[in-house]
């Protein structure tokens, strides 16, 4: 009878106050790795290998989420890592585990609503539905098959609420005993202040808090990961040399493997022992890491700090060789000049920082980079774009042509006397961006898309000039100041005809990208050609290469002219926010017909609409 009566008054409880009353409970001893061997099922959705999760399989994991656990006295975890290491499933584990078993307010942020909307619905939600004790502690959802909402999923006593950082509204009033904060070098700083410090203060309240901060790697001194990281102990992975027995981290520099006379991989990569010489191949990864340890590089640091390599990636999933061969193809890249891809495997795969050799560019005779084109677009062009930035009396625009694997055709640069807010100056814009260009097999191209700076003091309008061009793909732009911005969050989808959509542009990461292929000296991938027409001179090349990056990763001016380079940056972004990938197109876009003129409504005045360009170019 007793226990029928408790049964009873247990569910007329209001759920709050059950809440309350298990938090009086103690914690069950479990930590978030022995929760995640006991239940967690991994799904089709959420990973390539469907089923039971094995901690054993991923060992370097284990010590991480353990220290994520109530168990343990840690409340910050850091950690700096490559891809394919299961990093993302340590932070979908603690979530869950502290939902089902220690019920508090917990926060995820990720850097978009996209990704966070995504990591809710493909990796969360069927996580949770795939664990049915769980599933049934969660409150709400809009049907009987969801499991909470997108971005909440309340229980009894708790919630997981998901955030992103270009928007601090989505957790500036929550707070949370567990925040986790992933893929933090994506975030950017917005009105109120470094995003990852103000997701850190959302559990100061909390005296058993606990913090996940994870992330690859960016670009050295500019990188939040390698910040934090360096705030920790340092910890490396170290395994037993299966010969020797003594403890050593996987390091690329200990990596072995040749390459054939075509500069390909010959055979299989080795990792040799720093102690004894021994070559250890691969397969032999699984047992070495069972038997790791995680040692710190600087002890007694009260933070834990975790460094992962994609050379621990589990057999099977991302293998030595392959690694190598991203690295072979990275490295003759970059002997052309163009440290993009390798930038991308220190990041990736090396689990470090990329520091830039090139603050900037110089050209110091253009002779050098401007070629004869056989007509005023080359057969190997698929696509023009322009980027127009806007003074207040006059327009520079730059007509840029698109190829295959990055490559690009500077096609015309031209300077529009005026000022902008006139009808006159207005006109003149609209019939040059409307003219046709003619290539070497005769057929004629229009330009397809078009960016134009609305910043200054002119940006009324600007706004009214795109706002009544929208259909004509002519794209609003202003500049982010952040540093880590990304090119745009926005793209032609989110247009509306007749009506303003401003694009915000990461025009540090378009100059980053830019001056990385204006370094490229061979003809071909991502190669900028310039044509031999005078206003290719030594004068527009300064503009061109006007800025360079500070220490703190940000472009400052060394001379006064930069009109050149916007415009070039202009022309990027407006690919990316076309959504064009050219490499996927079957053919030239080519010019097909008329395209409707737009009326201009503003202030009308006598001009002289066009100027020739040398005469502008001497005002250095």
């Amino acid at each position: 009878m007793v226990l029928v009566r408790k049964a009873s008054m247990s569910k007329n409880i209001n759920p709050i106050t059950l809440g309350c009353m298990n938090g009086f409970k103690p914690d069950p001893r479990l930590t978030v790795s022995e929760w995640s061997d006991t239940f967690r099922i991994l799904t089709s959705e959420a990973s390539a290998e469907a089923g039971r999760w094995r901690t054993d399989r991923t060992p370097y994991l284990r010590e991480i989420m353990d220290e994520m656990s109530p168990t343990s006295s840690t409340q910050q975890v850091k950690v700096i890592k490559g891809t394919q290491l299961g990093f993302s499933s340590i932070a979908d584990n603690i979530a869950m585990c502290y939902l089902d078993l220690y019920p508090c307010p917990i926060l995820y942020i990720l850097p978009t609503e996209t990704l966070a909307k995504g990591t809710s619905r493909r990796r969360i939600t069927p996580s949770i539905k795939a664990i049915p004790h769980l599933a049934k502690k969660v409150i709400g959802g809009k049907s009987k098959d969801d499991v909470g909402e997108v971005f909440s999923k309340a229980v009894a006593g708790g919630n997981l609420t998901f955030g992103w950082s270009n928007s601090t509204s989505s957790f500036r009033s929550f707070s949370a005993r567990v925040v986790i904060l992933d893929d933090v070098d994506g975030y950017g700083t917005f009105g109120e202040g470094d995003v990852m410090e103000l997701g850190k203060a959302r559990a100061d309240a909390f005296a058993n808090k606990k913090i996940y901060i994870n992330s690859t790697p960016t670009i050295a001194s500019q990188s939040s990961i390698e910040t934090e990281f360096e705030d920790s102990d340092q910890r490396e992975y170290e395994m037993p040399c299966p010969e020797c027995n003594q403890y050593f981290p996987y390091k690329w520099e200990y990596m072995h493997y040749k390459v054939d006379e075509k500069g390909r991989l010959d055979g299989d990569v080795l990792c040799g022992c720093p102690h004894c010489g021994a070559m250890i191949p691969e397969y032999k990864k699984t047992n070495m890491m069972l038997d790791g340890k995680w040692i710190p590089r600087n002890a007694g640091h009260q933070h834990r700090g975790y460094k992962l390599s994609s050379l621990y990636s589990p057999v099977g999933w991302l293998s030595w060789n392959e690694v190598a061969d991203e690295f072979i193809k990275a490295h003759k890249l970059m002997l052309t000049g163009d440290d993009r891809l390798m930038q991308v495997w220190a990041n990736t795969r090396d689990a470090r920082a990329w520091k830039p050799k090139l603050d900037g560019v110089e050209i110091t005779n253009h002779h050098e980079r401007v070629e004869d084109y056989e007509c005023e677009v080359p057969n190997e062009v698929y696509i023009l774009t322009a980027g127009i930035d806007t003074q207040d009396d006059r327009f520079e625009i730059e007509v840029l042509g698109h190829g295959k694997n990055g490559e690009t055709w500077s096609i015309d640069y031209k300077v529009i006397a005026g000022d902008p807010q006139f009808d006159e100056t207005k006109e003149a814009l609209d019939e040059y961006i409307n003219r046709t260009f003619e290539r070497e097999d005769g057929t004629l191209m229009k330009i397809y898309a078009k960016g134009i700076d609305t910043g200054g003091h002119r940006t009324k309008t600007m706004y009214d000039y795109c706002k009544h061009r929208a259909t004509q793909l002519v794209f609003a732009f202003k500049g982010h100041n952040q540093v880590n911005a990304p090119i745009t969050s926005k793209t032609v989808d989110n247009m509306r005809a007749n009506d303003l959509t401003l694009f915000t542009i990461g025009v540090n990461a378009l100059k980053d990208d830019f001056y990385a292929r204006l370094a490229i000296t061979e003809h071909g991938h991502n190669y900028c050609h310039f044509p031999n027409k005078p206003v290719y001179n030594d004068k527009y090349f300064k503009m061109l290469t006007a800025e360079k990056r500070d220490d703190k990763g940000r472009y400052v001016k060394v001379r006064l002219r930069n009109e050149a380079l916007d415009c070039r940056v202009y022309a990027m972004a407006t690919l990316t926010v076309a959504k064009i990938d050219v490499n996927r197109l079957p053919k030239p876009v080519l010019y097909i017909g008329e395209m409707d003129k737009v009326k201009t409504v503003s202030a009308s005045r006598k001009t002289n609409t066009y100027i020739e360009p040398s005469s502008y170019l001497d005002e250095f």
